[in-house]
Protein backbone atom coordinates (compact mmCIF):
# COMPACT_ATOMS: atom_id res chain seq x y z
CA UNK A 1 0.00 0.00 0.00
CA UNK A 2 1.06 3.37 -0.11
CA UNK A 3 2.45 3.76 3.21
CA UNK A 4 4.78 1.04 2.37
CA UNK A 5 5.23 1.58 -1.23
CA UNK A 6 5.10 4.96 -2.14
CA UNK A 7 7.35 7.59 -2.79
CA UNK A 8 8.77 9.92 0.05
CA UNK A 9 6.85 13.22 -0.20
CA UNK A 10 8.59 16.11 1.59
CA UNK A 11 6.39 17.97 3.51
CA UNK A 12 7.25 21.52 1.88
CA UNK A 13 6.30 22.51 -1.39
CA UNK A 14 7.86 25.09 -3.48
CA UNK A 15 5.53 28.62 -2.86
CA UNK A 16 2.99 28.70 -5.34
CA UNK A 17 3.44 25.35 -7.21
CA UNK A 18 1.44 22.53 -7.37
CA UNK A 19 2.19 18.86 -5.97
CA UNK A 20 0.60 15.42 -8.12
CA UNK A 21 0.88 12.12 -7.87
CA UNK A 22 -0.50 8.75 -9.09
CA UNK A 23 -1.05 5.71 -6.52
CA UNK A 24 -1.91 2.68 -8.19
CA UNK A 25 -4.68 1.19 -6.33
CA UNK A 26 -5.29 -2.42 -7.16
CA UNK A 27 -8.71 -2.39 -7.40
CA UNK A 28 -8.81 -1.28 -3.90
CA UNK A 29 -11.19 1.29 -4.17
CA UNK A 30 -13.90 -0.35 -4.87
CA UNK A 31 -17.45 1.17 -3.04
CA UNK A 32 -19.90 -1.83 -4.14
CA UNK A 33 -19.83 -4.43 -1.69
CA UNK A 34 -16.87 -3.08 -0.21
CA UNK A 35 -14.88 -5.07 2.72
CA UNK A 36 -13.55 -3.91 5.72
CA UNK A 37 -10.07 -4.08 4.38
CA UNK A 38 -10.66 -2.05 1.77
CA UNK A 39 -12.25 0.72 3.43
CA UNK A 40 -9.20 0.51 5.69
CA UNK A 41 -7.13 0.59 2.33
CA UNK A 42 -9.39 3.91 0.92
CA UNK A 43 -8.28 5.18 4.25
CA UNK A 44 -4.63 4.90 3.66
CA UNK A 45 -4.88 6.04 0.16
CA UNK A 46 -6.50 9.18 0.68
CA UNK A 47 -4.82 9.89 3.66
CA UNK A 48 -1.49 9.85 1.86
CA UNK A 49 -2.55 11.98 -0.81
CA UNK A 50 -3.64 14.63 1.86
CA UNK A 51 -0.86 13.92 4.50
CA UNK A 52 1.13 14.95 1.29
CA UNK A 53 -0.07 17.76 0.48
CA UNK A 54 -1.09 16.57 -3.16
CA UNK A 55 -2.68 19.00 -5.72
CA UNK A 56 -3.90 17.12 -8.35
CA UNK A 57 -4.03 13.37 -7.43
CA UNK A 58 -4.60 10.05 -9.94
CA UNK A 59 -5.41 6.52 -8.86
CA UNK A 60 -5.23 3.50 -11.31
CA UNK A 61 -7.09 -0.20 -11.38
CA UNK A 62 -10.02 1.68 -8.97
CA UNK A 63 -12.48 -1.17 -9.79
CA UNK A 64 -14.64 2.12 -8.43
CA UNK A 65 -16.86 2.45 -11.15
CA UNK A 66 -18.36 5.77 -12.64
CA UNK A 67 -19.38 7.48 -9.12
CA UNK A 68 -17.04 8.99 -7.02
CA UNK A 69 -19.61 10.28 -3.82
CA UNK A 70 -18.05 7.73 -1.76
CA UNK A 71 -14.14 8.88 -2.25
CA UNK A 72 -15.31 13.04 -2.33
CA UNK A 73 -17.13 11.93 1.07
CA UNK A 74 -13.96 10.58 2.61
CA UNK A 75 -11.10 12.66 0.99
CA UNK A 76 -13.24 15.67 2.87
CA UNK A 77 -13.73 14.42 5.60
CA UNK A 78 -10.01 13.34 6.09
CA UNK A 79 -8.97 17.11 4.58
CA UNK A 80 -11.14 18.01 8.00
CA UNK A 81 -9.26 16.26 10.21
CA UNK A 82 -6.13 17.67 9.10
CA UNK A 83 -6.84 20.78 9.40
CA UNK A 84 -8.14 20.27 12.76
CA UNK A 85 -5.11 18.78 13.54
CA UNK A 86 -3.11 21.68 11.97
CA UNK A 87 -4.77 24.12 13.93
CA UNK A 88 -4.55 22.34 17.39
CA UNK A 89 -0.57 22.86 16.82
CA UNK A 90 -0.92 26.13 16.03
CA UNK A 91 -2.92 27.03 19.27
CA UNK A 92 -0.61 25.29 21.34
CA UNK A 93 0.91 27.09 23.67
CA UNK A 94 -0.62 30.43 22.53
CA UNK A 95 -2.16 32.92 25.34
CA UNK A 96 -5.73 33.75 25.15
CA UNK A 97 -5.10 36.89 22.42
CA UNK A 98 -3.01 34.74 20.48
CA UNK A 99 -5.57 31.64 20.55
CA UNK A 100 -8.72 33.99 19.35
CA UNK A 101 -6.20 35.53 16.61
CA UNK A 102 -5.63 32.08 15.38
CA UNK A 103 -9.33 31.17 15.58
CA UNK A 104 -10.08 33.97 13.90
CA UNK A 105 -7.54 33.73 10.99
CA UNK A 106 -8.45 30.32 10.47
CA UNK A 107 -9.37 28.77 6.72
CA UNK A 108 -12.12 26.48 5.55
CA UNK A 109 -12.02 22.85 4.78
CA UNK A 110 -9.85 22.77 1.74
CA UNK A 111 -11.96 22.41 -1.62
CA UNK A 112 -11.89 18.49 -2.54
CA UNK A 113 -12.85 17.13 -6.49
CA UNK A 114 -12.98 13.71 -7.16
CA UNK A 115 -14.41 12.10 -10.86
CA UNK A 116 -14.30 8.43 -11.54
CA UNK A 117 -14.31 6.35 -14.58
CA UNK A 118 -14.90 2.99 -14.73
CA UNK A 119 -14.35 0.28 -17.64
CA UNK A 120 -16.76 -2.85 -17.19
CA UNK A 121 -18.30 -5.22 -14.89
CA UNK A 122 -17.72 -8.58 -15.08
CA UNK A 123 -19.80 -11.48 -14.56
CA UNK A 124 -20.17 -11.34 -11.09
CA UNK A 125 -21.48 -7.46 -11.42
CA UNK A 126 -17.91 -6.68 -10.21
CA UNK A 127 -16.57 -3.46 -11.33
CA UNK A 128 -12.90 -3.81 -13.13
CA UNK A 129 -10.19 -1.66 -14.59
CA UNK A 130 -11.01 2.53 -14.35
CA UNK A 131 -9.65 5.41 -13.33
CA UNK A 132 -10.25 8.37 -10.68
CA UNK A 133 -8.51 11.72 -10.64
CA UNK A 134 -9.06 14.42 -7.51
CA UNK A 135 -8.49 17.70 -6.97
CA UNK A 136 -7.73 19.48 -4.07
CA UNK A 137 -8.10 23.30 -2.92
CA UNK A 138 -6.50 25.76 -5.60
CA UNK A 139 -6.34 22.88 -8.25
CA UNK A 140 -10.20 22.31 -7.69
CA UNK A 141 -11.23 26.01 -7.74
CA UNK A 142 -9.15 26.32 -11.13
CA UNK A 143 -11.17 23.39 -12.61
CA UNK A 144 -12.72 24.48 -15.97
CA UNK A 145 -12.84 21.03 -18.61
CA UNK A 146 -13.45 17.69 -18.36
CA UNK A 147 -11.46 14.71 -20.52
CA UNK A 148 -13.23 11.65 -21.32
CA UNK A 149 -12.24 8.70 -22.92
CA UNK A 150 -12.94 9.38 -25.93
CA UNK A 151 -14.55 5.70 -26.38
CA UNK A 152 -16.22 5.52 -23.30
CA UNK A 153 -14.39 2.63 -22.02
CA UNK A 154 -13.06 4.44 -18.66
CA UNK A 155 -9.23 4.18 -19.54
CA UNK A 156 -8.34 7.48 -19.16
CA UNK A 157 -9.99 10.63 -17.68
CA UNK A 158 -8.65 14.04 -16.93
CA UNK A 159 -9.18 17.37 -16.25
CA UNK A 160 -8.38 21.12 -17.45
CA UNK A 161 -7.16 24.02 -15.16
CA UNK A 162 -7.15 27.60 -15.65
CA UNK A 163 -4.18 29.40 -14.89
CA UNK A 164 -3.02 32.69 -15.04
CA UNK A 165 -2.23 35.00 -18.00
CA UNK A 166 -3.90 32.55 -20.24
CA UNK A 167 -1.93 29.26 -18.81
CA UNK A 168 -3.42 26.18 -19.02
CA UNK A 169 -2.41 22.68 -17.00
CA UNK A 170 -4.30 19.36 -18.72
CA UNK A 171 -3.78 16.65 -16.15
CA UNK A 172 -4.59 13.19 -17.69
CA UNK A 173 -4.67 9.90 -15.48
CA UNK A 174 -4.19 6.55 -17.47
CA UNK A 175 -4.22 2.87 -16.59
CA UNK A 176 -3.26 0.88 -19.50
CA UNK A 177 -3.98 -2.92 -20.23
CA UNK A 178 -1.12 -5.32 -19.80
CA UNK A 179 -1.76 -8.14 -21.87
CA UNK A 180 -3.09 -9.23 -25.61
CA UNK A 181 -6.43 -9.90 -26.34
CA UNK A 182 -7.50 -13.74 -27.21
CA UNK A 183 -10.42 -14.55 -29.76
CA UNK A 184 -10.35 -17.67 -28.74
CA UNK A 185 -10.67 -17.26 -24.85
CA UNK A 186 -14.22 -17.18 -24.00
CA UNK A 187 -14.05 -17.18 -20.44
CA UNK A 188 -11.70 -14.59 -19.98
CA UNK A 189 -13.64 -11.72 -18.23
CA UNK A 190 -10.35 -9.40 -17.72
CA UNK A 191 -9.66 -5.45 -18.60
CA UNK A 192 -7.78 -6.50 -21.05
CA UNK A 193 -9.91 -9.16 -22.69
CA UNK A 194 -12.53 -7.07 -22.56
CA UNK A 195 -10.72 -3.89 -23.97
CA UNK A 196 -10.24 -6.30 -27.05
CA UNK A 197 -13.73 -7.28 -27.24
CA UNK A 198 -15.38 -3.74 -27.63
CA UNK A 199 -12.29 -2.97 -30.58
CA UNK A 200 -13.32 -5.77 -32.05
CA UNK A 201 -16.63 -4.91 -32.52
CA UNK A 202 -16.14 -1.04 -33.63
CA UNK A 203 -17.67 -1.28 -37.28
CA UNK A 204 -16.70 2.01 -38.43
CA UNK A 205 -15.44 5.07 -37.55
CA UNK A 206 -13.37 8.82 -38.35
CA UNK A 207 -10.15 8.64 -40.40
CA UNK A 208 -7.85 10.14 -37.82
CA UNK A 209 -7.05 13.11 -40.43
CA UNK A 210 -10.30 14.06 -40.15
CA UNK A 211 -11.44 13.44 -36.26
CA UNK A 212 -12.27 16.26 -33.58
CA UNK A 213 -13.98 15.92 -30.48
CA UNK A 214 -17.70 15.00 -30.65
CA UNK A 215 -16.87 12.14 -33.72
CA UNK A 216 -16.39 8.40 -33.82
CA UNK A 217 -12.85 7.81 -32.74
CA UNK A 218 -11.31 5.57 -35.65
CA UNK A 219 -11.82 2.38 -36.17
CA UNK A 220 -9.14 0.10 -34.63
CA UNK A 221 -6.25 -1.92 -37.10
CA UNK A 222 -5.99 -5.52 -36.39
CA UNK A 223 -2.73 -5.06 -34.82
CA UNK A 224 -4.90 -2.80 -31.95
CA UNK A 225 -7.44 -5.06 -31.33
CA UNK A 226 -4.64 -7.53 -30.41
CA UNK A 227 -2.99 -4.88 -28.48
CA UNK A 228 -5.12 -3.08 -26.35
CA UNK A 229 -2.27 -0.89 -25.10
CA UNK A 230 -1.36 -0.07 -28.32
CA UNK A 231 -5.13 1.18 -29.28
CA UNK A 232 -5.28 3.23 -26.38
CA UNK A 233 -1.90 5.17 -26.86
CA UNK A 234 -3.16 5.87 -29.76
CA UNK A 235 -6.15 7.19 -28.99
CA UNK A 236 -4.42 9.10 -26.20
CA UNK A 237 -1.83 10.99 -28.87
CA UNK A 238 -5.20 11.54 -31.16
CA UNK A 239 -7.12 13.68 -28.86
CA UNK A 240 -4.55 15.06 -26.72
CA UNK A 241 -2.64 16.68 -29.77
CA UNK A 242 -5.68 19.57 -29.69
CA UNK A 243 -3.75 20.24 -26.47
CA UNK A 244 -0.18 19.93 -26.77
CA UNK A 245 -0.17 21.61 -30.01
CA UNK A 246 -0.80 25.11 -27.27
CA UNK A 247 2.19 26.98 -26.54
CA UNK A 248 0.52 27.91 -23.20
CA UNK A 249 -0.73 24.45 -22.32
CA UNK A 250 1.19 21.58 -19.77
CA UNK A 251 0.11 18.72 -20.59
CA UNK A 252 0.49 16.11 -17.59
CA UNK A 253 -0.27 12.45 -17.96
CA UNK A 254 -0.01 9.86 -15.06
CA UNK A 255 -1.00 6.69 -14.38
CA UNK A 256 0.20 3.01 -14.93
CA UNK A 257 1.24 2.40 -18.09
CA UNK A 258 2.15 -1.27 -17.50
CA UNK A 259 5.61 -0.17 -19.73
CA UNK A 260 8.52 -0.98 -18.09
CA UNK A 261 10.72 2.25 -18.76
CA UNK A 262 14.02 1.43 -17.67
CA UNK A 263 13.95 -1.27 -20.25
CA UNK A 264 15.92 -0.91 -23.54
CA UNK A 265 13.87 0.62 -26.46
CA UNK A 266 10.88 1.52 -24.47
CA UNK A 267 11.53 5.21 -24.51
CA UNK A 268 11.14 5.36 -27.90
CA UNK A 269 8.41 3.65 -30.20
CA UNK A 270 5.18 2.91 -29.09
CA UNK A 271 6.58 2.54 -25.50
CA UNK A 272 6.86 6.17 -25.46
CA UNK A 273 3.65 7.37 -27.92
CA UNK A 274 4.04 11.36 -25.54
CA UNK A 275 7.33 11.83 -27.75
CA UNK A 276 5.39 11.99 -30.65
CA UNK A 277 3.04 14.77 -29.42
CA UNK A 278 6.13 17.28 -28.98
CA UNK A 279 4.64 18.22 -25.98
CA UNK A 280 5.97 21.86 -25.02
CA UNK A 281 5.85 20.56 -21.34
CA UNK A 282 4.66 16.75 -20.26
CA UNK A 283 4.84 14.89 -17.01
CA UNK A 284 5.16 11.05 -16.95
CA UNK A 285 4.22 8.73 -13.75
CA UNK A 286 4.84 5.11 -14.14
CA UNK A 287 5.08 2.58 -11.32
CA UNK A 288 8.54 2.06 -12.74
CA UNK A 289 9.97 5.41 -13.12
Amino acid sequence: MAEFQGNRISELKDPGCWRLCHVQTSGCMATERRTDEQREQQQIVLDYITDGGCDVAGLGDTRLGDDATEVCRIARGIEGRAKGEALMRTLEGLDAKQRAAALEARTDVTRVNWQSAGSHKDESDIWRGGVALGSYGDAAAREFGVIDDARGWGRYTGRIYQGKEGKVMVAVVVYAPDAQYDILNEERGDYSQRLGQRAATVADGTTAGKWKPGKAMPKPTAEQVKHPKRLLFSDLKLQLWHYACKPLHTLVVMGDMNTDLSLPGTRSGRGCFWCKLYFGACVLTSPYA
